[in-house]
């Protein structure tokens, strides 16, 4: 979610569903790419019903 506008991203595929504009997807497009290993295994783990890790947030790069 960002402002008015929500959406997702896949990802395995990056395929972006909804709407945000393009320079807040490229961020959070390459947020994900930093960390997908992470999130694939938060995400493992989310579906195991174990508790998660923190990962750094992407207002570190929305800088």
């Amino acid at each position: 979610m960002y402002g008015e506008y929500s959406g997702v991203v896949h990802i395995e595929s990056g395929v972006v569903e909804g709407k945000a504009p393009s320079k807040i997807i490229g961020k959070v497009i390459k947020w994900m790419n930093l960390h997908k290993d992470e999130l694939l295994k938060e995400w493992d783990l989310s579906q195991q019903g174990k508790p998660l890790f923190k990962i750094d947030p992407l207002t570190r790069i929305m800088r």
